[in-house]
């Protein structure tokens, strides 16, 4: 059985947490942390995009004082919306049978863009089976209305999970347009 929320989100803030603590050991630059997510995986990502801190400067816990902001998120065919256009499997999945029509509405993450979220670039088919489109276009819209800087692909055709998408010439060029998109932003 899956974790329910809000225990994948808090593993990934923490995840976020412990990269910017241990950034000299891993030599990374901790104000350039990004997550990617597929489908699902997609949700969680704008949900980190979406309900962050800034770290608490007191907390005992040294990986508590860093920021659970991620610097920019990567969507892949993502589930947004978990009232409309959602994917019942993951609402199920994350959290049970008959949830809560107010956290429902509250993980319908389109909803819950400001001007803090960080960039995002956003990709998916017009006629993915299991993902409507709508949720890409509702999360890029909102993004919009809060001038947060995005990019989103929409190809016409391909199927769900496709991942890399190297059986789909059409698609697979996500990758190409996101490694652009990532160097402009400095990653």
């Amino acid at each position: 059985m899956p974790e329910r929320h809000p225990a994948p989100l808090a593993d990934l803030q923490s995840a976020i947490r412990t990269l910017r603590a241990s950034a000299d050991e891993y030599n990374i630059d901790p104000l350039r942390v990004g997550v990617i997510g597929f489908s699902a995986g997609a949700h969680l990502a704008s949900t980190a995009a979406t309900r962050f801190d800034y770290g608490d400067p007191a907390a005992d816990n040294p990986i508590e004082r860093h920021s659970s902001r991620p610097d920019l998120i990567i969507l892949s065919y993502p589930v947004i919306s978990f009232e409309e256009y959602t994917h019942e499997g993951t609402v199920h999945n994350l959290l049970g049978d008959e949830p809560d029509q107010q956290l429902r509405e509250g993980l319908s993450n389109h909803k819950q863009v400001t001007s803090e979220t960080p960039a995002a670039f956003i990709w998916q088919t017009a006629d993915d089976p299991v993902v409507p489109v709508e949720n890409s276009l509702l999360f890029a819209s909102a993004l919009s209305h809060n001038n947060v800087p995005f990019e989103l692909h929409v190809f016409p055709h391909g199927p769900h999970g496709s991942g890399l998408a190297i059986d789909f010439p059409a698609v697979a060029q996500w990758t190409d347009l996101a490694e652009i998109w990532l160097r402009s932003k400095g990653f």
